[in-house]
């Protein structure tokens, strides 16, 4: 498995496939990683939520049809790579997370699999613009790159 210094969350990711506040910063911080972590829980976030922009509104039928093309074309360039943990692992890891953080962080149960996703998978940064998955990633021992758009 390749190793990764950053681990991106879908609402980071988004930033690089859909131009809105914060995008620029987003693309400046992943062009210093060879490759970005892609589990398919992100993929599946990822591609969902550009289908919803486009059901907004907020991207054409061509635009959705390109940005969904960049994610295919980032895949196959490696700029993203498919992370396949032990899915076990992480679905214990978010639990142990859930036991001792949910109360306080009141985190979602996708916050936590992402958060598990990096730990489990030993990522040690954590690049998230969610205040709540923030806080969960500081609680798990993560190093916390927060985006202000």
């Amino acid at each position: 498995m390749a190793e990764f210094g950053v681990y991106f969350d879908t609402g980071v990711l988004v930033k690089l496939y859909y131009l809105e506040p914060g995008s620029q910063k987003v693309a400046a911080r992943a062009a210093k990683e060879t490759s970005l972590p892609f589990p398919r829980l992100a993929e599946i976030e990822l591609r969902n939520a550009l289908r919803v922009l486009h059901g907004r509104k907020l991207l054409t039928a061509d635009e959705l049809s390109a940005a969904l093309t960049m994610v295919d074309d980032d895949l196959r360039a490696s700029r993203l790579q498919r992370l396949l943990p032990d899915p076990v692992s992480v679905h214990e890891c978010a639990e142990d997370l859930s036991r001792h953080h949910a109360a306080r962080t009141k985190c979602r149960a996708l916050d936590l699999l992402h958060v598990s996703h990096a730990v489990v998978s030993d990522i040690p940064r954590f690049f998230t613009g969610d205040h709540r998955q923030a806080d969960l990633a500081q609680c798990a021992g993560l190093q916390v790159e927060f985006l202000k758009a």
